[in-house]
């Protein structure tokens, strides 16, 4: 393998795909009011949505990150020392986004009661592309025969 030949992932994969996506986090001018069950209940993750509800309760939103990359939403929260509290805590959840989700869609926001709400619509273009590539492939396997 010669020092210019890109890597295999590099090579097979557009690099959207490795690249990373800096989700931005707005101020919900309202409250959710769920309770700690009900964010876990509402939370999922299937064809037509994608919705994650934290409860970020005592973080304020600059101490919350939330990233993707490789079709991955990485969520953290870290916080500094403050006065009075003697030990900074930290969290950090993963979460996969299905098929057909672009991870420049994904959106977050956070409610005045402090939790967080992750959202992603799947792509059109992503499922367009992908029927396409079926369409393709199907065709040359047609005449194949």
């Amino acid at each position: 393998m010669s020092s210019t030949e890109p890597y295999f992932f590099e090579k097979y994969f557009p690099s959207s795909y490795h690249l990373q996506f800096n989700c931005p986090i707005t101020q919900y001018p309202g409250s959710f009011n769920l309770t700690k069950d009900e964010l876990e209940r509402k939370s999922h993750a299937n064809k037509d949505e994608f919705l994650v509800y934290l409860d970020i309760t005592g973080f304020n939103p600059e101490e919350i990150t939330v990233r993707t990359m490789n079709e991955m939403v990485s969520i953290e929260g870290r916080q500094g020392r403050r006065p009075g509290n003697a030990i900074p805590r930290s969290f950090s959840r993963n979460y996969r986004l299905p098929d057909f989700f672009d991870s420049e869609d994904v959106r977050a926001t956070i409610s005045q009661d402090g939790i967080l709400q992750v959202k992603a619509l799947p792509s059109s273009a992503k499922k367009f592309r992908h029927l396409e590539e079926i369409k393709a492939a199907d065709n040359v396997n047609r005449f194949r025969k």
